[in-house]
């Protein structure tokens, strides 16, 4: 009898935490981006140059990180957690390269 009530609420608390997910990614999917490009121009807006630099190879570096470890992962299986570092150091490389080249 404990059983059985435990495997129900338990089934409760999962459809809970779905509805509840599901709801979480709806109200994601639809938050208007305009808004916070807007506070973005105005925060950024007397940066230099240097410092938008910076921070666009950091969001290279990640999205490159990102893409190595989900978008290649045969090789993420033979090498591990090393394939998004040395894909960031090999963009770096690049980089460099190109600006000192």
């Amino acid at each position: 009898m404990v059983t059985e009530a435990n495997h129900t609420v338990t089934a409760i608390s999962k459809t809970y935490v779905k509805l509840w997910t599901l709801r979480i990614q709806d109200f994601i999917a639809h938050i208007d981006y305009r808004n916070f490009t807007a506070f973005g121009s105005l925060l950024f807006a007397n940066v230099p140059d240097s410092v938008i630099s910076l921070l666009e190879s950091i969001a290279a570096g990640a999205m490159l990180t990102v893409i190595s470890e989900t978008m290649l992962p045969e090789a993420y299986a033979k090498g591990g957690s090393i394939v998004g570092l040395s894909t960031l150091l090999g963009f770096l490389a690049i980089i460099v390269i190109k600006s000192f080249g």
